[in-house]
């Protein structure tokens, strides 16, 4: 019998129609049922031969491109503290807390910090790996320039960072000069590329991470303006923002996004607790420009007893571009967050401690054998065949 479908692979190196219906049950297991998997495979060569399979690990991969919300990392004076939104808890003791480290990013499945002794912290929380990356040497303590914030790429967009390449991309700011500059890190040759700059009025605000927008990725700048650099063409370019937006510099109120269409979008919050958002479309004439897509007048969205204060305070505390949420933050103390595709609100607390505080969204797979609830063998087999399926 033939089944016409992607897993004919199984069926035509010896496989039958059991390990058909196997891989379809497979396929839709958690990670953290893959365990009993791998467990089988290691006295049962079908299922062995299945979960070896290169092509079934980049389809399992696949059917879980987005790993799940586990919390959010806020910044702190030494290091970061962490708010679990799973049943996910992360060893407290685990978090690097030293006072010259700075949390700038969280993606792929870690978070960079950067060091104040030149370096480039690349921790992951699942597995408490740390990767110290220096900075490259035309960077080491120049005072003539500021390091102010990183990103990290995978080598495959829908890959998690665990032990295959990456890239690290360096910003900073040279004030003497009036230029912003970048430098790239390609863990696959372990080397640093030529720092590139260009002519910038300011710096990229530090209180927001990049958004990655095909080839490139953008920060908010200072200004209020987006600088955009392309890492495959290694170009620059500074995209004012939209000519009818709230009129304010306040950076709080700025957050770049990206649009349903992969496109650059932003976020603009204004005074009278509404949120535009914008997209850059080009018209018939390919020329690009903003366009108002959407207002949202946030108090008749939200139902909850700040707004029967007639809150006027609303600032935007972080941005979650796997599933396009927004954190928000009223009167410097109510957290919520905002879903821009189907404009649900979730309350996440009220913290009046946090004046101010960005907010790090953490999503990553992962088992309880990796937090330490399971014996060192099992975690073991786990172990190796993760690495197997976030590495191919």
């Amino acid at each position: 019998m033939r089944v016409q479908c992607e897993e004919t692979f199984l069926l035509t190196t010896r496989g039958t129609f059991s390990d058909f219906i196997n891989l379809k049950m497979i396929y839709r297991l958690s990670l953290s049922k893959m365990l009993i998997g791998v467990g089988a495979s290691l006295v049962c060569k079908r299922w062995r031969g299945i979960l070896a399979d290169r092509r079934f690990v980049q389809r399992f991969r696949k059917h879980h491109r987005k790993p799940p919300l586990l919390g959010y990392f806020v910044k702190k004076y030494k290091g970061a503290s962490f708010t679990s939104m799973s049943d996910f808890t992360l060893i407290t003791s685990s978090i690097p807390r030293l006072r010259h480290l700075n949390l700038v990013y969280c993606r792929h499945g870690v978070a960079l910090f950067l060091d104040a002794l030149c370096e480039i912290l690349v921790w992951n929380p699942i597995t408490n790996v740390q990767c110290h990356v220096a900075f490259p040497r035309g960077l080491n303590h120049d005072p003539v320039c500021r390091v102010e914030t990183a990103a990290v790429l995978c080598s495959a967009s829908d890959n998690l960072l665990v032990q295959g390449e990456f890239m690290l991309v360096l910003v900073g700011y040279y004030p003497n000069q009036a230029k912003a500059f970048t430098c790239l890190y390609q863990s696959k040759s372990g080397l640093w590329g030529e720092i590139m700059s260009t002519p910038a009025r300011c710096s990229v605000y530090r209180n927001r991470t990049s958004v990655h927008v095909g080839n490139t990725l953008c920060w908010l700048l200072y200004t209020t303006e987006i600088f955009q650099f392309d890492f495959e063409r290694q170009t620059f370019a500074v995209i004012e923002k939209p000519s009818g937006a709230y009129a304010g510099v306040n950076c709080w109120h700025f957050q770049p996004l990206q649009t349903e269409d992969g496109g650059l979008g932003l976020a603009v919050c204004s005074k009278t607790i509404n949120i535009q958002l914008w997209a850059r479309k080009s018209n018939c004439d390919d020329i690009v420009s903003w366009v108002l897509q959407k207002t949202i007048q946030l108090d008749d969205q939200i139902s909850h007893p700040v707004f029967l204060t007639k809150a006027r305070c609303v600032v935007m505390m972080g941005y979650d571009e796997d599933t396009n949420v927004i954190f928000l933050c009223f009167e410097s103390c109510h957290y919520f967050m905002l879903q821009l595709d189907s404009m649900q609100f979730r309350h996440i607390g009220t913290k009046t401690d946090w004046y101010y505080k960005m907010c790090y969204p953490y999503r990553n797979f992962y088992t309880k054998g990796l937090t330490g609830h399971l014996k060192i063998s099992e975690v073991a087999c786990f172990f190796v065949w993760m690495v197997m399926i976030l590495t191919i």
